[in-house]
């Protein structure tokens, strides 16, 4: 008897036939395994075929695309395929962990005997009852297989490959592996600042292991570890596993077609009991595609009239021999090389390479490349893109007399010049688009000067290469084969915008419905420009003209897309993935001067091919009169077999030259950063003969540590100080159960996991300000004591928290705060009197903390302007700017370019700055009112630091941009990243536009629009009289409790209106949201803006 089982799933297709005989023992006849390339049903029907499966007796099915097969198949899920498996099985243990890692994702299931005397009813034999528990990663489906997958063909390897180099690597450098965005956007970071790629594979295989060992963590038993699922063929994600459960995995022999196997055994059971259900010879009556619903676009191509493509200039390859700048753009995936003739400014030649995660290589091509079409007259090197830093070092070891006539700048001012100079009317009201491999930048320009400019933040979704990604993934090779798919689009369809995972899952949902590839990639292109839109550009508006560049600008069809949804005329520049390789040359040109590089020797540009990078390392600069200690760059060039030491870094000019585009603080300059910890910790008092109480650095402890520590001192305790270090972030991902918790939370979750007897963390509602009204706390922050104590129980841990609930209004002290300690007074047996001179004492602790915070701040903007160094005033958190897990090191690399970084609460703000008291959140209220002081002192320039995820700060981000607009400002978000040529880029790109401002003695000094403010001024909790000549709207509530609540007010002689939720509604509200607010906000905005 023949019983057949598959197993599609995200990426491959298992197939299995077994045999049974007639004492129901099978043996298995046959099993493959096929990559599908995102056709599974089309693998299945070949298979059915060829394998003359409508001749078995049954056929079970299981995995992501099952579920697109009807009756007779039956259709079963993944656990209980597992299950099935596991008791088909013979020789395994009684108790085992079952971890299965594929493309979609990772799940466990554990097996446990609760009945050791079963007696199982078809045989009459004695047999265990067990129970089996499942779990599976979280909602986000980027999985580990896929995860993997994309990432090392983002480094041009295979799997193979990457997992020889992976193995080979000696350490590995950690990654956040859970979001395949994240990871592949961490690791091309760090590839372009020089570091080993086998060590960079290694790190993400540590981190995807350790993502499993979380959820493994979760409900693990005592038996073996058993792995299935297309990883396990990883041997250097199974060794890293191993180290992250510190135990044996054991891979077993049908790990690979495992779940098609219980799939079989299943319809074989089923078979057993109810008989034969024939199976059609036509595997195509089995499809039963389940039909999606997708709202239509219009094709691009209706708007091809309002793209401008830019011809190429007639002299370009004419100007052979003449003197020339080497432009060099290295970016995530593409690096450029562009010859700009020094005479007219016009491209001469023009190569285009891939970067492959090592921008050195890349380097040598190009320059191979460019030898071999000719011997150029190189008078000097610019440089820009991510991976510049990396290039710069070695082109400054090869040429170490002319380091004067090699010029790095960021690639937004690079982009920039070259687009002013393109531009018939030489950037006088003009836009920027440039979308790249992993970036997105806007520009705006006026009168031929930077005035703004924007990347996406943490998450790089919707660039270039999702594109590219996305065309192999679906079988075409080549891009220009999907450009030209594209264009020809009829129907495509609205794939979603706010993750590309789930936009390529969309895509997979529309190609079983009526779309075909033509439509699904022009839904693509729509993503990727609505992801554009929403998430980089937000509630920036274009200027007269627009430019697309980057790379991806040379598809036409993107170009006709980005018409579509601007409803602008766009002008397409002369090959647009040049324009930053192109800019850099011209920005050499202005910066070294025609006259001196005419006059100047041509560079031996052929000395760069013998010259290599062969050891990268730092050290701490020890100078004895700073206290900075900088991370500083030693790199060892080998150069014709000569080994040369290059020094660079450090925020003085020590070991870096200082110039007009990269400045460099003095030693001496005050770093309030530094300043305010050391403040902090004169308010940490320990003693040794005093029971310890622990209090953790977070949240809005940051805030109030000096008066949470001089009140458990004052009650007679010890204080120890809970920090993160290097590991906490990773070690609270896996302690979540809650994935989308932002960074701060997590990193609690690992704080707290420490040997502590009793722990202080109040719950607090309210904070007050010094300078203002304060605010509300996050609800996260709030709940967070009892988040905690559940989830360290579940890890066999009891905490011991005292969590009074305070609300700290208008001041630190007071009846009510005392009021509010008593019960905890009561557990630590502490008379009232005692706890009110503790809390006596803690306020006037506060206080001199505060005042001392103040001092910091006036100090450092008195440097300031003594020297006339721009003071940067870094907004957000106090537990996202101090925290340096998650600030991704922003303050030092603003100090590293020559800018003085302030936190927000060490900012001095004038009594006369408005009060914002609609600003409902405490951080919220703080950061909008230091933003407006610091614009108004008109030298200090504000940073608004956010971490991804935070919801609070989706709703600040426009109010802070509304009250900035026409000022030098900028708007970082970091997700724990270690990588950092990413946010050098945007910080260099924010100096620049400030330095260009304070310069610009014309440039108008506008004030805040006052209606921005008016809107915000007055109590939130003021509540209006209602009035029945007033048109009343009520907004989307829940279901249908819009409606229910505007005819209880119509019953009481009101005009009242209902706005309720719809698909077009939800819709409107995404469309003019920035995807990062929740989804109620997006339901309710859209449903007011449908009924207006």
């Amino acid at each position: 008897m023949r019983i057949a089982g598959c197993d599609l799933g995200k990426s491959s297709a298992s197939f299995i036939i077994i045999n049974i005989d007639k004492d129901w023992l099978f043996s298995i006849e046959e099993v493959e395994n096929i990559d599908h390339g995102g056709h599974p049903l089309e693998i299945f029907q070949k298979w059915y075929k060829e394998k003359d499966i409508s001749s078995c007796l049954a056929l079970g099915a299981t995995g992501l695309y099952s579920s697109e097969l009807g009756n007779p198949v039956h259709v079963l899920p993944e656990d209980a395929c597992q299950e099935a498996a596991l008791s088909a099985s013979p020789g395994l243990e009684e108790e085992l962990n079952l971890v299965s890692v594929g493309a979609r994702g990772y799940s466990v299931l554990t097996r446990q005997v609760v009945n050791s005397n079963k007696i199982q009813n078809n045989s009459n034999s004695i047999q265990p009852e067990y129970r089996c528990q499942f779990l599976e990663n979280d909602k986000c489906s980027s999985g580990a297989g896929e995860n993997i997958k994309k990432t090392v063909l983002r480094f041009g390897l295979d799997i193979k490959t990457a997992d020889e180099m992976a193995r080979n690597a000696d350490e590995g450098i950690p990654i956040t592996a859970r979001c395949s965005v994240f990871a592949k956007s961490e690791m091309t970071h760090f590839a372009n600042q020089g570091k080993d790629t086998g060590s960079l594979l290694k790190g993400f295989f540590d981190s995807t292991a350790r993502n499993v060992q979380g959820l493994l963590a979760r409900q693990e038993v005592n038996g073996p570890v058993y792995l299935i699922g297309g990883c396990s063929r990883i041997r250097a994600f199974v060794e890293a596993f191993e180290l992250a459960i510190k135990r044996k995995v054991n891979i077993l022999d049908n790990a690979i077609y495992f779940e098609a196997l219980g799939a079989a055994t299943l319809a074989a059971e089923h078979y057993r009991v109810n008989g034969k259900l024939a199976l059609p010879l036509d595997a195509s009556t089995l499809l039963q595609v389940q039909k999606k619903s997708f709202a239509l676009l219009k094709p691009a191509h209706h708007w091809k009239h309002k793209v401008t493509i830019l011809k190429e200039s007639p002299k370009k390859g004419t100007h052979h021999g003449q003197p020339a700048i080497l432009g060099l753009d290295f970016g995530s995936t593409g690096s450029k090389a562009v010859l700009v003739s020094i005479e007219t400014g016009e491209t001469i030649l023009d190569i285009f390479d891939r970067t492959r995660g090592n921008p050195i290589d890349a380097a040598h091509r190009l320059i191979k490349q460019l030898i071999e079409q000719r011997i150029p007259d190189i008078r000097a090197i610019g440089i820009t893109g991510s991976g510049r830093e990396a290039v710069a070092t070695l082109c400054k070891a090869v040429f170490p007399e002319d380091n004067d006539r090699i010029v790095v700048l960021n690639e937004i001012v690079a982009h920039a010049t070259a687009a002013i100079h393109c531009d018939v009317n030489q950037g006088k009201d003009l836009s920027i688009v440039e979308i790249g491999g992993q970036d997105a930048k806007y520009i705006r320009i006026l009168e031929g000067k930077i005035v703004e400019s924007d990347m996406n933040q943490a998450c790089s979704a919707g660039t270039g290469s999702f594109l590219e990604e996305q065309a192999q993934i679906h079988g075409i090779d080549k891009i220009e084969d999907f450009i030209e798919m594209a264009s020809r689009a009829q129907r495509p369809p609205d794939l979603g915008q706010m993750c590309t995972v789930f936009v390529a899952e969309a895509a997979a949902e529309a190609l079983m419905d009526v779309y075909n590839q033509d439509d699904v990639f022009a839904g693509f292109q729509y993503s990727v420009i609505h992801n554009y839109i929403n998430r980089v550009m937000g509630q920036r508006t274009f200027g007269e003209t627009v430019f697309f560049q980057g790379k991806p600008a040379s598809n036409p069809s993107l170009a006709w897309t980005l018409a579509a949804v601007s409803d602008r005329k766009i002008v397409v520049p002369p090959n647009p993935g040049a324009m930053g390789a192109r800019g850099i040359g011209l920005c050499a040109i202005e910066q070294i001067k025609e006259a001196k590089l005419m006059d100047s020797p041509p560079l031996e540009i052929r000395d760069v091919l013998a010259t290599k990078i062969i050891e990268r390392s730092e050290f701490r600069c020890a100078d004895k009169q700073c206290s900075t200690m900088c991370s500083i760059d030693k790199t060892v060039v080998s150069a014709g077999g000569i080994q040369k030491k290059v020094i660079s870094g450090g925020v003085c000019p020590k070991y870096e030259i200082s110039n007009a585009d990269l400045p460099k603080l003095e030693k001496d300059a005050p770093d309030a950063f530094l300043e305010r910890e050391e403040l902090i910790a004169s308010y940490i008092v320990e003693s040794t003969d005093k029971p310890i109480v622990a209090i953790p650095r977070l949240i809005s402890y940051y805030d109030i540590l000096p008066w949470m520590s001089v009140l458990m001192n004052e009650l007679g305790f010890s204080v120890k100080l809970l920090k993160s270090d290097s590991t906490s972030l990773g070690k609270g991902e896996q302690m979540c159960y809650v994935s989308d918790a932002c960074g701060s939370i997590k990193i609690a979750h690992a704080v707290c996991d420490q040997d502590a007897p009793l722990l202080f963390m109040p719950k607090i509602t309210h904070l007050a300000d010094p300078d203002g009204p304060g605010g509300r706390t996050c609800p996260a922050e709030q709940g967070l004591p009892e988040t905690l104590r559940l989830a360290l129980r579940a890890k066999g841990r009891e905490l011991d928290i005292l969590h009074p609930v305070l609300t700290f209004e208008k001041n630190w002290g007071g009846s009510k705060i005392v009021e509010s300690l008593l019960p905890m007074a009561e557990k630590l047996n502490v008379s009232k009197t005692a706890m009110q001179s503790a809390v006596k004492k803690a306020a006037q602790a506060q206080q001199e903390y505060e005042a001392g915070l103040r001092k910091i701040g006036e100090r450092a903007m008195a440097y300031s302007l003594k020297h006339n160094v721009p003071a940067i005033m870094m907004c957000g958190p106090l537990h996202v700017i101090h925290e340096r897990r998650i600030n991704a090191n922003i303050p030092k690399l603003i100090r590293k370019n020559g800018a003085l970084p302030i936190p927000m609460d060490c900012f001095p703000i004038d009594k006369k700055t408005t009060k914002l008291e609609k600003a409902y959140w405490a951080y919220t209220n703080r950061a909008l009112r230091t933003a407006i002081a610091a614009r108004q002192s008109g030298h200090a320039y504000p940073l608004l630091l956010t971490s991804f995820g935070c919801g609070p700060a989706s709703f600040t981000e426009p109010f802070f941009q509304s009250f900035l607009e026409g000022y030098p400002y900028t708007i970082l978000e970091s997700d724990g990243h270690g990588g950092s040529a990413g946010y050098i880029t945007r910080i260099q790109a924010f100096l620049h536009t400030v330095h260009q401002y304070r310069k610009d003695e014309t440039a108008t000094k506008e004030a805040i629009n006052p209606t921005r403010i008016s809107d915000m001024e007055g109590s939130h909790e003021k509540r209006l009289p209602m009035d029945k000549k007033t048109h009343y709207v009520l907004f989307a509530l829940a279901d249908r409790l819009s409606p229910f609540m505007a005819a209880i007010y119509r019953s009481y002689g009101y005009d009242f209106a209902s706005a309720p939720a719809s698909k077009d509604s939800f819709l409107r509200g995404k469309m003019d949201c920035s995807g990062k607010e929740c989804l109620p906000y997006q339901i309710v905005w859209g449903s007011f803006r449908k009924y207006l």
